[in-house]
């Protein structure tokens, strides 16, 4: 193997092996499989760093086993092991997301969305809980990150009310 193939394979492990670490929620019992989540901005970081004031785009790559007429997304900040809800503005995977219902077993899709991370919210690590749900509640799929709240805050007070919601989304 030449010297520049060795460099060439070596910068491939490294920005593979730092990417964003995702995995599927544990104990869940999911319908569909996860094959890529795209947040820009974490692709070569083990700690998605969500910037304040901004929409940050989500795309989850996935393949369905069984059929479903239709599913929305249910997200959660954890923090310190305390599950806080995000009250998404689209959580209807079927509308503005790039998925198509009925969903068809063994197809593939591509969930798009935008979730906008208020400047006010404090600097905190969090672990972001998402699922895309069946309309009996059943999880399709269910992805676990870590991530963590970065840029310039306008407020000092780190209080446990400023931690309720992390973030809004905002349809571009």
């Amino acid at each position: 193997m030449s010297c520049t193939t060795t460099v060439v394979v070596l910068l491939l492990c490294v920005a593979a092996g730092s990417a964003v670490k995702w995995i599927n929620c544990p104990g869940a019992s999911l319908k569909g499989v996860v094959s890529d989540l795209k947040i820009p901005g974490c692709e070569t970081t083990p700690i998605c760093k969500l910037k304040k004031g901004v929409n940050v785009s989500f795309e989850i790559d996935f393949t369905i086993k069984e059929d479903a007429k239709a599913a929305k997304s249910v997200v959660h900040g954890i923090i310190a092991g305390v599950p806080f809800p995000f009250n998404l503005d689209n959580p209807d995977v079927c509308s503005d997301s790039g998925v198509t219902c009925p969903m068809k077993s063994g197809s593939q899709y591509t969930y798009k969305t935008h979730i906008y991370v208020k400047p006010e919210y404090p600097s905190v690590s969090v672990k972001v809980k998402w699922e895309i749900v069946d309309p009996d509640g059943n999880d399709i799929v269910c992805i676990m990150l870590p991530a963590e709240l970065s840029g310039q805050n306008s407020k000092t007070s780190k209080s446990a009310a400023d931690n309720r919601i992390l973030f809004r989304s905002n349809k571009l």
